[in-house]
């Protein structure tokens, strides 16, 4: 096991299977790779993707079934070589991979989720790429009211 700084959660274990890696980094965060899953049973279907090298720096996510149960993965063939997924077929979601939505919450105007662009995970190798579609037909802004129970428990949401 290793300790971990936190964000919210201050010094936590983190198994070795807690841990992915972003090849590529994240967009606008290419240095951070190595992040840390956190699930608490108390914020529900919420994912803390916690940066292993900088403890400021967490972001909330949600599986992509949570906000839409009809999305439809769609990935670069170079998103799948990163992911070590075989080709040419699309990754099923929950099967070959696991697909989460990055969340934001703004002062005004409620929380949405990034249907555009969602993490995408090879459970097996642990990697991870933010998957960016091409054809636009979701949006980055999606409108939910996912965290609705979790501010209202006071959870961390970021």
């Amino acid at each position: 096991m290793a300790q971990l700084l936190t964000k919210y959660f201050g010094w936590i274990d983190a198994a070795p299977e807690a841990f992915i890696e972003f090849p590529s980094g994240l967009p606008g965060f290419e240095r951070e790779r190595r992040f840390v899953q956190i699930r608490a049973q108390a914020h529900g279907p919420l994912v803390f993707l916690q940066s292993a090298a900088t403890p400021e720096l967490c972001f909330l996510a949600a599986p992509i079934q949570a906000v839409d149960d009809r999305y439809e993965l769609e990935m670069a063939p170079e998103e799948s070589r990163v992911l070590e997924l075989p080709e040419p077929a699309q990754p099923g979601i929950g099967g070959d991979v696991e697909a989460l939505v990055l969340l934001s919450l703004a002062v005004e105007g409620g929380a949405t989720a990034n249907l555009l662009a969602p993490v995408v995970l090879n459970p097996r190798s642990r990697k991870a790429v933010q998957a960016v579609r091409r054809d636009r037909r979701y949006s980055s802004r999606h409108s939910i009211s996912l965290c609705a129970t979790a501010v209202a428990k006071e959870a961390p949401c970021s």
